[in-house]
């Protein structure tokens, strides 16, 4: 650590030394960039002309408004495609457009902007412009159809471009810009840089329906999306997420309304609430077949029908952990009988009658448990198979899946997830490929689980509700900007420690004339030391008869190195 980084940051900033060790640990070092993070401000967002191709697709959408041209929003089933589509479906409708939004179904047309569902598309819609959104920069061969058909394509995505680019009217991604700022936009980030550059495009050309456009209204959209897809919190995402969550908390969008009740979720919310309790319910239905029941949602301004699309997609929402718990625990077997930590560096389980809509989560859950890059596919469709992957930090899982190329069909994704299709015969050629590229970016080393303690602390006394608010200002936390963990050496326990549930530890800690309440979840089966302990932590508050208090949520323990 750079104690010279730390004393700048404490004298300039007035952050205690906790808070200047922590930024400065994260590469915010420099007084001006830990000021930024702290306090992001929209009016500090890049010009989305500034992405490539930008000045196209805002032409050729001004051009299709005014010519009351019929338009598609193209999306996707996940809850980045879907708030992605109800945004910039309403936006052009805002702005005078006739646009109908479009979904794929994920069991009948596959992921993404495939021949299948634009011919559906074209079809339903007739349009003569179809703007993708979380999809299609890969979609060499359906852009050729639909300009064949007479229809224009925009392809807006945030997706890695691999060569062939499908050669749209306009190719907006981010990770095509030269500032990294943006590299990590989710889809519906990227679908709100189109959108203000259409309003701002508006307001210099005499758009009358441009000057009354507050698109702040829509960072709730931005936000949920954002944390759903899992994208890094940082640099913009940071921004988005931050003001997005202050509007959900006061959404106007009867449809979120409606499914934060559902979800029993009340003001503040936190990215988790959308991690558990509102992502979920909206990927369901996309999971399981369609997700226009999701779509309906986020567009209905309908109190009851509101309600009665909430109550579907939460029923939806449990049917899919059924799936999951039980191919979760199939694979679990699988594993039980045949892994060795010195040798599976990537693992690959396939099953026939696996749902494809959830092995996303089995893989999460899988890579989650074994700490190694996951691959699940599902063969239910006979020799075709459909396959998700999920990763560690260390190994980029697109780049492992270009190195298994020669025996799949298609691919693509993220560093952290991503997707795939093969044939039944190339399984058993792409689980050992896969071991292999796996074991290659590892550098021949099995991985083990490292927890990351960002700040030392001597005893409790620093800890105080001053030092809550501080680390406080680090939020949104979230991908690549997680909650800090704090380390606490030499503590006593301060009376006997209870397993709640069966599942939780419960017990207090003490250092000289200081005491605090810890929780450890998930570690009930493990003994805490008699003698004096260190901690690994998280500080939050807890809220119990309408006392507040400071509480110690702990990721691990050990005993103390008191020589």
């Amino acid at each position: 650590m750079d104690a010279d980084a730390v004393q700048v940051l404490t004298e300039r900033l007035g952050l205690s030394a906790i808070l200047a060790t922590i930024l400065a640990a994260r590469g915010l070092d420099h007084p001006d960039r830990a000021a930024a993070f702290l306090d992001p401000r929209l009016n500090a967002v890049s010009d989305p002309f500034l992405i490539p191709d930008m000045d196209r697709a805002v032409c050729r959408l001004a051009t299709a408004l005014r010519q009351k041209e019929s338009m598609a929003v193209f999306g996707d089933y996940d809850v980045d495609g879907v708030v992605s589509t109800a945004l910039l479906t309403q936006t052009l409708r805002q702005l005078g457009g006739c646009v109908n939004p479009f979904l794929p179904n994920r069991v009948q047309e596959g992921y993404g902007f495939t021949p299948a569902a634009l011919a559906r598309c074209l079809a339903q819609i007739r349009p003569s412009l179809i703007v993708t959104v979380d999809c299609g920069t890969g979609a060499t061969n359906s852009v050729a159809l639909a300009r064949q058909a007479g229809c224009d394509v925009i392809v807006t995505d945030h997706h890695a471009p691999a060569p062939p680019i499908a050669d749209a009217s306009a190719d907006i991604n981010p990770k095509r810009s030269g500032r990294e700022a943006i590299h990590a936009l989710a889809g519906v980030g990227v679908a709100f840089k189109v959108c203000h550059a259409l309003v701002k495009h508006g307001r210099q050309h005499g758009f009358p329906q441009s000057s009354n456009m507050d698109l702040r209204d829509w960072l709730d959209f931005v936000a949920l999306g954002s944390v759903a897809d899992m994208v890094p919190l940082t640099g913009e995402n940071r921004t988005w997420v931050r003001y997005g969550l202050n509007q959900l908390n006061r959404t106007r969008h009867i449809g979120l309304r409606a499914l934060m009740d559902t979800a029993k979720l009340t003001p503040p919310l936190s990215p988790s609430d959308i991690g558990f309790g509102l992502g979920p319910r909206l990927n369901a239905a996309g999971r399981l077949g369609s997700a226009d029941d999701a779509l309906a949602l986020m567009m209905t301004e309908d109190a009851a029908d509101a309600d009665r699309l909430a109550r579907l997609l939460d029923k939806a929402n449990r049917q899919r952990r059924a799936l999951e718990t039980r191919i979760g625990n199939e694979a679990s077997c699988m594993l039980e009988n045949d892994f060795d930590t010195a040798r599976d560096f990537g693992l690959a389980l396939a099953g026939d009658d696996w749902e494809p809509g959830v092995i996303g989560i089995v893989a999460s859950r899988v890579c989650r448990q074994r700490f190694r890059p996951t691959a699940i596919a599902s063969f239910r469709d006979g020799d075709s198979g459909r396959g998700s992957c999920r990763s560690i930090e260390g190994v980029n899982i697109l780049n492992v899946l270009e190195q298994c190329a020669p025996f799949l069909d298609a691919y693509g994704g993220h560093r952290l997830a991503a997707g795939f299709s093969i044939g039944r015969a190339a399984w058993p050629e792409f689980k050992q490929a896969f071991n292999n590229a796996c074991r290659e970016q590892l550098n021949g080393q099995a991985p083990t689980p490292v927890l990351a303690v960002d700040a030392w602390i001597d005893g409790l006394q620093d800890v105080t509700p001053t030092l809550h608010w501080q680390l406080q200002r680090l939020a949104p936390f979230g991908q690549d900007n997680p909650t800090p963990i704090l380390g606490f050496k030499t503590l006593a326990l301060d009376g006997p420690p209870r397993v709640l549930g069966g599942r939780h530890l419960k017990f207090r800690v003490r250092h000289g004339a200081t005491a605090m309440d810890a929780i450890a979840f998930g570690l009930g089966d493990r003994a805490i030391p008699d003698s004096a302990i260190e901690l690994a932590a998280c500080l939050t508050e807890n809220t119990y008869r309408g006392r507040t208090t400071l509480q110690l949520v702990v990721k691990d323990f050990r005993p103390a190195d008191t020589n």
